[in-house]
């Protein structure tokens, strides 16, 4: 194939086969592969941290940049590598050997400088020498911060307008340098810029606390109108010399005319209940998942790394027309079953593994539905013996017996009946039903008649005594509501 035809290839993403057929290298699934480390830890002074990658070991890795040239660096804790694009390595760096020690990385796309955000020093180091040097502690100098904190409503707003040597910072993180030598970085609630001059001022934010801003969702706002809560990363895109922002599981894009606007991730007041935005292909109505890192690709392709250390650990992929999609990973759940597998709250697993939505509370009661018996409204006076609790869903009426409530139905027969559950067993008559009792013995023998005693509810009588029952042995053995 001749030369110009396989820098098209490249550049064009298409593969040209002697039969005639494309090969579209682009639409190929990613293939992932190991360049440092062997799943073993290396000491902390690093002895043999020099010779081959392949198999070299790792402390903690914190920190990733590609330079313009191929190669690597790797933030590995207390020392700064870079693997060639011969896949040698060596050490370049050499910081504090602190275990909590957090710092970030970017690379100038033209000059192919290394910049280093060291939030524990407050300070910003650009390499002296990418091939290393004899004394790797001192093979840095500061290009921003004094290594003061920046406090709140300071006066001279951290240095603003002056030298970066001489700028205080707060929390200096996320790092980025764009093709006119403009370095962006994080600090706190802020992103401030350091021009080509050594000026230092700030791009979005300010240190006097003021609150944060809600984001709009679907517009952009111009950088004076934005207020951040906590950024951590930054990125930026070639294509258009945009800056990215991560912040709070949202990917900002600040543009060179300052306009800001959501690229990925969908801000918790932007979402509707009732939709899954974990299943959206556009990136702007996907919700982010413990978002840590970002990147950008030569060609403006945006990754994302999502991990929460534990059971999540992927990379997502937005392309140039904002779809988003998985590139590396898988989402797992602590019972091993991925993401779309999990049932939902509201439902329950039958031992056949089928899932059930939770049915619909119910009022309890004592007996099972059974066969129920049908009496008409007459016979009622003498077999009910319950107290009318009112009407219960479903149009029934719930009675409360001795041994708890019972549902009353209307009998589809007798107009003028009722069809309740089977039950044998000693139940309370009610005042009306003692009253009509009564009246039947008056009509029959009025020389005999004894007033009734009644218990009204509401009024303060002294309870009556239990009365005996003939229940049989084996219907005592239910459980019997307390106050009864």
């Amino acid at each position: 194939m001749p030369g110009n035809s396989l820098s098209n290839t490249f550049i064009n993403g298409i593969l040209h086969k002697g039969n005639g057929e494309n090969l579209f290298l682009t639409q190929q699934p990613a293939v992932i592969s190991s360049i440092m480390g062997n799943g073993r830890r290396r000491s902390i002074t690093c002895p043999s941290c020099s010779g081959l990658a392949d198999g070299n070991k790792l402390l903690a890795p914190v920190a990733l940049a590609a330079g313009i040239d191929g190669s690597l660096y790797i933030g590995d804790l207390n020392f700064v590598r870079r693997v060639f694009p011969s896949m040698n390595t060596t050490n370049i760096l050499e910081l504090s050997n602190n275990p909590a020690h957090k710092y970030f990385l970017a690379v100038d796309p033209v000059t192919g400088a290394l910049y280093v955000s060291d939030t524990n020093s407050r300070r910003i180091y650009r390499m002296k020498s990418l091939m290393g040097s004899k004394q790797l502690s001192e093979n840095s100098e500061v290009v921003a911060g004094t290594g003061e904190q920046c406090l709140p409503f300071d006066e001279a707003r951290c240095g603003d307008g002056g030298k970066a040597v001489e700028a205080t910072l707060m929390s200096p993180r996320g790092i980025a340098v764009d093709k006119n030598g403009l370095m962006y970085f994080v600090d706190a609630t802020m992103i401030r810029k350091v021009d080509q001059n050594g000026i230092i001022s700030t791009l979005l934010g300010s240190n006097d606390l003021t609150a944060v801003r809600p984001l709009s969702c679907d517009s952009s706002m111009d950088v004076s109108q934005v207020r951040l809560e906590w950024p951590t990363d930054l990125a930026i895109n070639p294509m258009d010399n945009s800056l990215y922002v991560l912040e709070n599981n949202v990917i900002l894009r600040i543009t060179e005319n300052h306009q800001v606007s959501i690229i990925a991730g969908r801000p918790m007041h932007c979402q509707v209940p009732g939709i899954d935005y974990s299943l959206s292909k556009l990136a702007i109505h996907s919700a982010l998942e413990s978002a840590t890192s970002i990147a950008m690709s030569h060609t403006g392709v945006l990754y994302i790394a999502e991990t929460d250390e534990k059971k999540m650990n992927r990379v997502r992929q937005v392309t140039t027309n904002g779809e988003i999609s998985l590139l590396a990973g898988k989402l797992k759940m602590q019972s091993g079953e991925s993401k779309e597998e999990k049932q939902t709250s509201s439902a329950q697993s039958t031992p056949s593994g089928t899932p059930q939505t939770s049915p619909k509370h119910k009022r309890r009661g004592w007996f099972s539905q059974g066969s129920t018996a049908s009496l008409t409204g007459s016979e009622i006076a003498s077999t009910n013996s319950s107290i009318d609790m009112g009407p219960v869903e479903g149009g029934t009426t719930e009675k409360w017996s001795l041994f708890g409530p019972r549902h009353v139905q209307k009998s589809t027969t007798d107009p003028g009946g009722f069809a309740l559950q089977s039950y044998r067993g000693a139940q309370k008559p009610t005042p009306m039903e003692l009253m009509r009792a009564q009246a039947t013995r008056l009509a029959e023998d009025p020389a005999n008649l004894k007033p009734p005693r009644m218990d009204v509810p509401g009024m303060d009588v002294k309870r009556q005594a239990p009365r005996s029952h003939n229940l049989k042995p084996r219907d005592m053995n239910v459980l019997t509501p307390s106050g009864f």
